[in-house]
C-alpha cells in the first residue's frame, strides 16, 4: 500500500492571540485562525495535489508548546518563540492534529504527517532544517504511545476544527 504525504510550503497566520501560564502551559484567547498551503500526494491514487488547510482555534483551546523530547531541548528548541507566531503555530496545530489522532471530517493524516507538517512549519518559520529534522526525529521516536497519539487529556480537542481542501490535480 503506497502512504501519503504532506508538505507544507506557506503558512499564513492570520490571528493568533495566547496567554502563558508560567511556560508550562499556553491557552488560546479569542478565535484564531492559522491557514497552511501545500502539496499532498495520495498514494493509493497515485495523484498530487495543492491543498489549502484552515485551523481554527477556540477559547481555551491548550497546549504545552513544543513538549519536545530531551535530545531536541539540547539544540535549543524552545517551547514557544515570541514574537513567532508561525512558529508558536506549529507547537499548537501538532497537539492538535495528535488529539484527534489525524482525522477531520475532510481529510485524514498518518501520525508520520502530522510529524512532517510541524517540521515543515517550524523551517518555515526560519528554524535551521537540520535541527527541524532533528526535532522531527526525536519526536517520531517518542511521541507515539497512546500517551501523545490520540490523548485529549485537557478534554479541548472540541475547540479546534480543520476545514482541507484540495485545489488543484498536478498533471503528470
Amino acid at each position: 500500500m503506497s502512504t501519503n504525504t504532506t508538505r507544507v510550503t506557506k503558512i499564513k497566520v492570520e490571528s493568533f492571540n495566547y496567554k502563558d501560564n508560567k511556560g508550562k502551559m499556553f491557552f488560546m484567547k479569542g478565535t484564531n485562525v492559522v491557514r497552511l498551503y501545500g502539496t499532498r500526494y495520495l498514494g493509493r491514487q497515485n495523484k498530487k495535489f495543492d491543498f489549502e488547510m484552515v485551523c481554527t482555534f477556540k477559547d481555551g483551546f491548550m497546549c504545552d508548546g513544543a513538549s519536545s523530547p530531551a535530545l531536541a531541548k539540547l539544540v535549543n528548541i524552545p517551547k514557544i518563540k515570541k514574537g513567532n507566531n508561525e512558529y508558536n503555530a506549529g507547537a499548537f496545530i501538532h497537539d492538535a492534529l495528535y488529539m484527534h489522532t489525524g482525522d477531520f471530517d475532510d481529510v485524514s493524516f498518518s501520525r508520520e504527517e502530522c510529524d512532517d507538517i510541524l517540521r515543515r512549519i517550524w523551517v518555515l518559520s526560519g528554524l535551521d532544517p537540520f535541527w527541524a529534522r532533528v526535532a522531527y526525529d526525536a519526536i517520531r521516536a517518542v511521541a507515539g504511545s497512546k500517551q501523545h497519539w490520540g490523548s485529549d487529556e485537557n478534554d479541548c480537542k472540541h475547540l479546534f476544527s480543520v476545514k482541507f481542501t484540495y485545489k488543484k490535480e498536478h498533471k503528470k
